[in-house]
């Protein structure tokens, strides 16, 4: 539901993180929290796919990232990539 948000989505995507220890993937260093929350989607759908394979969970995912499309702005590299 706060994808659906206008004012919640044009907030994260401008509230800059210096770094996230936690992610393993790869080193994120000033990134959007916007670009970090599609991260972790994309990486949750990517260990879906692979092991759970729990059409559910992908559905949702995948709609969390249609709904907040329209706002992306100052995408992370890593991010544009995956």
């Amino acid at each position: 539901l706060l994808t659906q948000d206008t004012s919640f989505m044009i907030n994260i995507h401008k509230q800059a993180i210096t770094s996230v220890p936690w992610f393993t993937e790869r080193i994120l260093d000033e990134i959007h929290l916007g670009s970090l929350i599609v991260a972790v989607l994309i990486s949750v759908v990517h260990y879906n796919i692979s092991h759970k394979k729990d059409m559910f969970l992908n559905r949702s995912c995948l709609a969390i990232i249609s709904n907040s499309g329209p706002y992306f702005s100052n995408m992370h590299t890593y991010t544009a990539q995956r």
